[in-house]
């Protein structure tokens, strides 16, 4: 299984369309709570591949900011 699968599926889930503040097309804003491990940056590479724009991600502390953002990088790209 692919990483680009797993975001798939992510994508393709109903909590996008039932969840979501979607204005257009555009995601105003969100809390995303109570994902273990890199499954938060995984659902949040899903919002950010379906919905595009610029987002920002406020976390816990800087150690918690550096694991995020490897993760986004691993998953998504520079």
């Amino acid at each position: 299984m692919s990483i680009s699968f797993l975001i798939d599926q992510f994508e393709d889930y109903a909590v996008f369309d039932d969840k979501l503040p979607v204005r257009g097309n555009a995601v105003s804003h969100f809390l995303c709570k109570g994902l273990a491990g890199s499954s938060g940056t995984v659902f949040i590479s899903s919002v950010t591949k379906k919905y595009g724009g610029i987002y920002l991600f406020i976390l816990n502390d800087k150690d918690e900011s550096a694991y995020f953002y490897n993760d986004l990088i691993n998953l998504l790209g520079e």
